[in-house]
């Protein structure tokens, strides 16, 4: 994920915040350990992300489809 540093988000519905670093990348690899289910933002944050014209959010993702 790429965005403004301090950006929180949300995983799995867990209450506690993942903070963007100061880089503003964000990496996380669950493979073969969990699986995301849900994920959500901050409103403050994407408030903060929607007024400056130079900010942005950009989530990646690999989906792969169970047998």
């Amino acid at each position: 994920m790429q965005t403004l540093p301090g950006t929180k988000m949300y995983i799995n519905g867990f209450a506690t915040p993942i903070i963007v670093g100061s880089t503003g990348i964000y990496e996380l690899s669950v493979d073969g350990l969990a699986s995301i289910t849900d994920l959500s933002f901050d409103q403050t944050s994407l408030q903060t992300i929607t007024n400056n014209d130079n900010a942005y959010l950009l989530v990646d993702f690999v989906y792969e489809e169970g047998d």
